[in-house]
């Protein structure tokens, strides 16, 4: 459905973008953005250590919101609490990520095919950094 940027997240505390081994929430071993992140610390020789994996970010974000690791997120994604962290964080930059709809094969009943007309319109209609916009970037 679109393209939008990926970017390094910290909570509102703490400077957990400046310990080392970066400490990281991340989902697991099937998300892109997981291996987006561990794909840019490599190359930019940034030694990290995974205290949290998990496909529900309900369990990534107290971790983050506590200080205790960063993790990576489109820019629609931000949440009020959060700040981005990058090269003034002493990160590396992280590639776009594309946002996009998977649907089952197949013939798809009337019920599923308005839902997934209304989640694509909504997704659609929404500017990347809406959520985000005004979030206090990274002190240097």
């Amino acid at each position: 459905l679109r393209e939008e940027p990926l970017n390094w997240i910290a909570g509102p505390h703490g400077s957990p973008h400046a310990e080392r081994p970066l400490p990281l929430a991340l989902g697991r071993t099937t998300c892109n953005w997981r291996g987006a992140a561990l794909e840019a610390l490599g190359k930019a020789s940034i030694p990290a250590r995974l205290i949290l994996a998990s496909n529900n970010y309900a369990a990534i974000a107290p971790m983050v919101q506590a200080g205790l690791a960063i993790t990576v997120l489109p820019t629609s994604a931000f949440r009020p609490w959060q700040r981005v962290v990058g090269a003034r964080g002493g990160l590396p930059a992280l590639p776009p990520c594309r946002i996009g709809f998977i649907a089952a094969p197949g013939e798809q009943t009337p019920e599923a095919r308005a839902l997934a007309e209304t989640i694509r319109a909504s997704l659609e209609n929404r500017q990347p950094g809406e959520m985000g916009e005004g979030l206090p970037p990274m002190a240097a």
